[in-house]
């Protein structure tokens, strides 16, 4: 998936702001070589099994567009997938605000991604028992369960006070962990229940996340941006207030009400 223009010819793009870099990405014709006709981005390129990687191009657009963007994500079988015409069809975990600045070589601080909510993860390296444990102990309901993530120049950062997985939960991981022999854990937090879940082991992976990261992802769960907020704020214009608060306190009140009227009825009173 191409999403950015750094060049066009020899023109380099890189010091325009992004809406320019797109303008140029949409008007500009990239072609297999000079004397081709056929543009790279052609969709009949992504059913010719000849070419194993195909480009298309990323789909931007306005933030008040982000609503009917978010409208074409389907959900099926825990996965949630883009489907827009013939052309884009693949998974997706949330959406990227691309500032309309200059282009950053390495990492740019104005980007910001924004994520579902149950994809929010963390990876922890599951830590050996500390030696006073005991496994027989009824009152402990841990089972010498020890997490920790990386701190600076190496260190570890216990995090077991605050990453507590239910039973159920730390049994699975178990599990997969004597499957697999990995030490790293990637586990999750759902802010409606307010319980920590166990998502998969990372076998792929030697080392957890860093202490930053963490705290940047618990930033986020705090936050807990959902869905429906993002895209009523999203639709915002500079002529409307956000009120987005203030309407969700005012349902929160209905459902209060709805709930005494209930329990009035249940108990013969009117």
């Amino acid at each position: 998936v191409v999403c950015d223009v750094l060049c066009s010819g020899r023109n380099a793009l890189v010091h325009l702001p992004f809406c320019e870099r797109l303008e140029a990405l949409n008007k500009t014709k990239f072609r297999m070589s000079e004397s081709s006709k056929e543009d790279i981005f052609g969709v009949q390129f992504l059913k010719d099994s000849s070419i194993s990687l195909p480009l298309i191009q990323k789909n931007f657009v306005k933030r008040t567009d982000l609503d009917n963007l978010l409208g074409y994500v389907v959900e099926e079988q825990g996965l949630r997938q883009y489907r827009n015409g013939n052309s884009h069809h693949h998974l997706t975990d949330g959406i990227i605000f691309q500032p309309n600045l200059p282009y950053v070589m390495g990492t740019d601080h104005n980007l910001l991604k924004w994520k579902y909510l149950d994809t929010v993860t963390i990876d922890v390296e599951l830590l050996p028992p500390l030696r006073h444990h005991n496994a027989y102990n009824d009152a402990d309901d841990d089972d010498g369960w020890r997490v920790g993530v990386l701190g600076e120049e190496g260190t570890l950062v216990d995090m077991t006070r605050f990453i507590k997985l239910p039973k159920s939960e730390r049994l699975r991981l178990e599990a997969d962990r004597n499957e697999s022999g990995a030490k790293i854990a990637e586990v999750g937090f759902d802010p409606d229940t307010g319980e920590w879940y166990y998502l998969t082991m990372r076998p792929d992976k030697t080392a957890s996340n860093h202490i930053s990261t963490v705290l940047g992802t618990l930033l986020e769960l705090a936050e807990s941006l959902g869905t429906n907020e993002l895209r009523y704020r999203m639709n915002v214009t500079g002529a409307m207030r956000d009120t987005y608060r203030k309407e969700v306190r005012k349902c929160q009140s209905q459902i209060l009400k709805f709930q005494r009227d209930e329990i009035k009825l249940l108990n013969g009173k009117r």
